[in-house]
């Protein structure tokens, strides 16, 4: 995939802020759960419970007493890396320069919980990690793998990040199994095909993020059925066709949606904040009935996005005629 757009920068920057949050979140429930199994009081510091292994070379003896390892830096992943780990419940190897093929023995660990592996150049297809039965967590982006998405996943799954790689094929229905999942992100791969209408089993959904693909169809029907949706991206795809008139309401607590160039649906109140409309006196059902102005000032901010969001950067409009039409539609309706 190529680099150097402000879609895969902008994406970039996500993925890191979701990936530092995640594995802040996955060190504070690790340290509890081992000072809970050690019947270690509250107060104990918890740097004794985890362990940051800084080294330049492959990993080096590790004590089976310890479930929390941190590689920072290092050259060569092989199945002897793996083997050391076994009793390891959270593993993170992310941002070293581990290369070659993830080893089949990481989808051997059944105590694991969480596996980040996310920014090296690990090549080959993905193993299968059916066996992990306790994976909670798995952060694979930002490498050089290929093939298509697994499709034997631990149904407890409720992370999965295959962002930034070389995968092609199509998203397997079986990925509506894992009805656990909160977080999918496979953006910027070269992955195509439809939706898979299974994935509406997918209600726990709160990070959908597929952008920087070649899909293609109208808008994925299965996406309505995940209520519990914040985040949607399916920018820079081939979708075709038009936003669903009830959007708004099948995904209420939806607050980031990057659509690219897919058309506003024909009742466009219907996808905008409902304490907005409120406010600016208008009628979902018939805006014809509310103020006329309020809703061409709306309709004229949303297509300004619109042309903003463009695939290519050469059909975007600049940030001079952004404020040129802010400053006509001001103009026209709010004075």
């Amino acid at each position: 995939m190529s680099g150097g757009r402000p879609e895969r920068r902008l994406a970039e920057l996500w993925l890191a802020e979701q990936r530092r949050q995640a594995e802040n979140k996955s060190a504070d429930r690790q340290s509890g759960e081992d000072r809970r199994e050690a019947g270690v009081e509250d107060d104990v510091d918890r740097s004794e419970w985890r362990l940051a292994v800084w080294s330049r070379g492959p990993v080096s003896v590790i004590k089976r007493t310890l479930t929390s390892v941190h590689v920072s830096t290092g050259s060569k992943f092989s199945e002897n890396t793996s083997s050391q780990v076994k009793s390891f419940r959270n593993l993170s190897l992310a941002t070293n320069r581990f290369s070659g093929q993830i080893p089949e023995s990481l989808g051997r660990l059944r105590r694991l919980r969480s596996l980040y592996l996310t920014n090296n150049t690990l090549q080959g297809i993905i193993p299968s990690f059916a066996n992990c039965s306790d994976l909670k967590v798995l952060w694979l982006d930002s490498n050089e793998l290929a093939g298509g998405l697994p499709g034997d996943l631990p149904l407890g799954l409720e992370e999965l990040n295959l962002s930034f790689n070389n995968l092609i094929g199509t998203i397997p229905s079986t990925l509506g199994n894992i009805t656990a999942l909160k977080r999918f992100a496979c953006v910027f791969n070269g992955l195509d095909g439809g939706i898979p209408g299974e994935l509406a089993a997918l209600r726990e959904m709160e990070i959908l993020a597929i952008g920087g693909n070649q899909f293609t169809g109208g808008f994925p029907e299965a996406i309505l059925n995940m209520s519990a949706l914040v985040r949607l991206d399916l920018d820079t795809n081939r979708f075709s066709g038009k936003i669903p008139p009830g959007i708004g309401s099948s995904l209420p607590n939806l607050r980031w949606l990057f659509i690219g160039e897919m058309n506003i649906p024909d009742k466009m109140l219907q996808i905008v904040d409902p304490q907005l409309v409120r406010e600016l006196g208008l009628s979902q059902e018939d805006p014809v009935t509310g103020d006329e102005n309020a809703a061409h000032c709306l309709l004229s901010v949303l297509n300004i996005g619109l042309c903003c969001t463009k695939s290519a950067p050469s059909e975007r409009i600049s940030m001079q005629e952004v404020a040129a039409k802010l400053h006509t539609i001001r103009d026209s309706y709010l004075r």
